[in-house]
């Protein structure tokens, strides 16, 4: 996921985009709409992965706090002043850190 995000991901729209979102409201309230689409998308992800009875707040929660957290490497990967060797290891230490924070909020307490 974090390898397809990276490759789709057009730096000259999103630079863009996110200087719009400070100057029209009308682009802030887009960007904001998409990004509780995105969010929504992860519950319904987990939710297809996990034991049907899972607290569904839960599982809303955490998809918050996993959207956000793979949004943010996709930037820092793209965005961040590192070298190539340096991305290799926020990427490969981003998707360990997304199964222990899977593992142990969603598989274990289910």
């Amino acid at each position: 996921l974090l390898d397809i995000l990276v490759k789709k991901e057009n730096t000259g729209f999103h630079s863009q985009i996110e200087a719009l979102k400070y100057s029209i409201p009308e682009v802030k309230s887009s960007l904001n709409t998409q990004r509780k689409k995105m969010q929504n998308l992860t519950k319904e992800c987990i939710l297809y992965y996990v034991n049907k009875d899972i607290d569904i707040k839960k599982v809303q929660i955490i998809s918050i706090v996993l959207f956000d957290f793979i949004t943010a490497l996709v930037d820092e990967i793209l965005y961040g002043q590192n070298s190539k060797q340096e991305n290799i290891e926020i990427k490969e230490m981003g998707a360990e850190y997304l199964y222990f924070i899977i593992n142990d909020y969603l598989i274990r307490d289910n």
